[in-house]
């Protein structure tokens, strides 16, 4: 992830009191493109956290649930973005190399606007200027759990909790009258993080303190510790077999009981990641 960690001063111009106001834990009630009078219910869960010197934001996806007859399968896509935030004037604020406008609405609610310039942005054209209604909340249960499992605040501790990196998988091939193999598929860098009841399949991760914003982008499922040799994943029984303290084996098979096996290893979470996830739990 890639938070700045500078420190940045707020020009004098700007209220202390203003910026104070802020602190804290919002929710995107309404978006729509501005002048357009068609603000609408925000189609996904997205909390921001505004601190003294740094933003947070947490967006949560559409839910997927598939449930079969043995277990019920829940995943969620999520992407977390943090970085450097300064009140640059009463109603401006730089959120990394965002500029955006903020109009506070009493203690509890404010209007935000930005510059749409994602060309994949589906609720406003490209080019036009977006229009959000935020209100002061509290994290959902979702939301607190994916905060918790990357910040390693939560109540249990085993050696699962914490960040790794999928070094290799493997699946068991065979062919009619031979005897099967291990063949490596070939894989890209692969994280993964253990949290109380879910673990979180990460595609994208920054790994670069000196950048604006940062991301992390990936898959919340549900997580079941059977022991210290067993894990359940949304429902699916996996093999732990330990290396060491630092590498272990993960062994699953698919619906012709054919193994896949993964090497994971450990990987220190950067300090500047848990202080920002951490601040803004």
């Amino acid at each position: 992830m890639m938070l700045c960690v500078h420190t940045v001063v707020a020009q004098p111009s700007v209220d202390g009191k203003l910026a104070k106001s802020f602190r804290g834990v919002w929710q995107l009630k309404e978006v729509g493109e501005s002048g357009k009078n068609n603000l609408r219910e925000s189609p996904f869960h997205q909390y921001k956290y505004y601190g003294k010197n740094r933003f947070m934001m947490l967006t949560l996806a559409d839910n997927k649930e598939e449930k079969t007859k043995d277990t019920d399968i829940s995943t969620t896509r999520f992407s977390v973005k943090w970085g450097n935030l300064s009140f640059a004037s009463d109603d401006m604020v730089m959120e990394g190399y965002d500029t955006i406008r903020l109009d506070k609405k009493g203690k509890r609610r404010f209007r935000l606007r930005w510059t749409n310039r994602m060309p994949n942005y589906r609720l406003c054209p490209r080019g036009s200027v977006v229009e959000e209604i935020w209100k002061k909340t509290d994290y959902s249960k979702e939301a607190d759990l994916i905060l918790k499992a990357i910040a390693m605040t939560g109540k249990i501790k085993n050696k699962f909790i914490g960040l790794w990196r999928r070094e290799t998988i493997f699946f068991y091939a065979r062919t009619e009258g031979t005897v099967g193999t291990m063949l490596p598929i070939s894989d890209h860098a692969t994280y993964k993080i253990y949290g109380d009841k879910v673990s979180l399949l990460i595609n994208k991760i920054d790994f670069d303190p000196h950048l604006k914003t940062s991301h992390i982008k990936g898959e919340m499922r549900r997580q079941k510790y059977v022991g210290s040799n067993a894990l359940e994943e949304n429902g699916t029984e996996c093999l732990v077999g330990w290396e060491d303290e630092d590498t272990f084996q993960l062994t699953y098979f698919d619906d012709n009981r054919m193994p896949f096996i993964e090497i994971w290893t450990r990987v220190k979470m950067p300090s500047y990641i848990l202080d920002a996830i951490r601040e803004a739990e």
